[in-house]
């Protein structure tokens, strides 16, 4: 199956993160030596094909703050 990418950005908090860290277990910090830059999204194989990056960009934008 061949990949072809349509676009790449940078997303970012969509406002002002906090100053502080954010406390991970054992587990989070054993598996985070990893990083996977990436993210891969494919049709659906049914039904209508209604994805939208800029829904996904703005999900991801706020998902950010927190952290």
């Amino acid at each position: 199956m061949a990949v072809e990418i349509l676009e790449s950005c940078m997303v970012t908090p969509s406002e002002a993160t906090p100053k502080h860290g954010v406390w991970l277990s054992n587990l989070d910090l054993l598996v985070a030596r990893g990083h996977t830059p990436t993210v891969y999204i494919y049709r659906p194989s049914s039904g209508p094909a209604s994805f939208s990056p800029d829904v996904l960009k703005a999900a991801l934008s706020r998902a950010l703050v927190p952290f």
